[in-house]
């Protein structure tokens, strides 16, 4: 199982994030392909350069990277260029009204074409209905999050959640 977690601006800005992932990873003896970091846009728009290495760096412990909340702010088509990234995360606010709006079900559809044809893995966040679920099928975005699936659960309730799933 893969599991996903949020980097702050702030710890992906470090020079030593790298190491401090590949240190952590040593140190609980987790595989590194079984993780993926989560960084938003803002993350990356202050120090380009730098960030271009710390994913690169990133990449060669074999650690996965996930734009997130793609659709918010900045979206620039040249991180999807210029970072080597392995999924896309398309922020809820692409997704909100999907059913009802054909100029957002025809931007979410552009999206989800551009990251089919970069070779991204396409994960569409803050689904909620089966509506949704359906249309995001219909355009083969296959991975989701969102309250359909289930709602955010503390620690002794994920453990509960998992043991029954796996």
């Amino acid at each position: 199982m893969k599991v996903a977690v949020n980097v702050s601006a702030q710890q992906f800005k470090n020079r030593d994030f790298s190491h401090l992932i590949a240190d952590k990873l040593t140190n609980f003896k987790l595989p590194a392909e079984q993780i993926e970091l989560e960084i938003t846009e803002s993350a990356l728009i202050d120090n380009f350069d730098n960030a271009k290495l710390t994913i690169n760096k990133l990449k060669d412990i074999g650690v996965s990277i996930a734009l997130d909340d793609f659709g918010t702010g900045y979206s620039s088509l040249s991180y999807l260029k210029n970072f080597n990234l392995d999924t896309l995360k398309v922020d809820k606010s692409c997704i909100n009204n999907i059913n009802t709006d054909v100029k957002s079900m025809n931007i979410l559809n552009a999206i989800v074409t551009l990251a089919q044809s970069l070779r991204l893995k396409i994960v569409c966040e803050g689904i909620e209905t089966e509506e949704q679920l359906s249309l995001l099928a219909e355009l083969q975005c296959e991975d989701g999050q969102g309250y359909l699936y289930c709602k955010p659960k503390n620690l002794n309730d994920i453990r509960k959640f998992l043991e029954m799933k796996y």
